[in-house]
């Protein structure tokens, strides 16, 4: 039986590695960081893309690697995550072509390619007809075109792309953690109204509109 000194840090390890969060305060501190990258995103960029490339590689590689490995070891999986996530943030921020087509690849992947998809086979009628294995590999391949093409765009068009992509990656993320921490302040997991409203999708749109503007127009270098 383990004591409670030794008990706490396997408890944070656990939290970490699972990325599930006791209390609000780790999805409060996120949420700050995602209205920097919203409204700061171009003037602070190389911080950005490092951030977002941190991110990207510590939440994407337990994805990839559950296709070939089963990770159940917790203090494995942070490791894992962490040396993915330092190599992600170190290449994001040297190289900007890299930084951009990583959180392009995430953003479209996580927020955008799976509703798309799944509204596509509504709209044939076959939803509940693919293989488990095909949305996945759709998504995912959505997901890496988009970040091909985005990242070429940087050569000629750096500025508006910076300024896009992190307003829409912030925006985003400050509704989801939202989303997330609400429950953990309530103290009930029903609310209203529910994450599936297309008001929290008004939201996350209204974000980036407004994170956009503000690093366009809200303050000139």
């Amino acid at each position: 039986m383990m004591s409670p000194e030794s008990a706490a840090p396997a408890q944070l390890i656990e939290q970490f590695a699972q990325m599930r969060f006791e209390g609000a305060a780790v999805y409060i501190v996120m949420m700050i960081v995602a209205l920097i990258i919203c409204f700061e995103g171009y003037r602070l960029y190389r911080l950005a893309l490092l951030v977002i490339g941190f991110v990207t590689g510590y939440t994407q590689i337990t994805v990839i690697l559950g296709y070939f490995i089963n990770l159940t070891d917790s203090r494995q999986i942070l490791l894992i995550r962490v040396v993915a996530g330092l190599i992600c943030a170190i290449a994001s921020a040297a190289v900007v072509k890299v930084g951009v087509f990583l959180a392009v690849y995430s953003f479209v992947k996580e927020s955008l390619a799976t509703g798309i998809a799944m509204y596509v086979l509504t709209l044939l009628g076959k939803e509940d007809q693919i293989p488990p294995f095909l949305l996945p590999l759709v998504v995912n391949i959505l997901g890496l075109a988009a970040a091909y093409v985005i990242a070429k765009l940087t050569t000629k068009f750096l500025q508006p792309v910076i300024i896009v992509l992190t307003a829409a990656v912030g925006g985003f993320c400050v509704v989801n953690l939202f989303l997330t921490v609400l429950p953990v302040l309530l103290g009930t997991d029903t609310f209203s109204p529910p994450p599936s409203s297309m008001i929290w999708t008004f939201a996350r749109l209204g974000f980036t509109v407004v994170g956009i503007l503000v690093q366009k127009f809200g303050k000139k270098s």
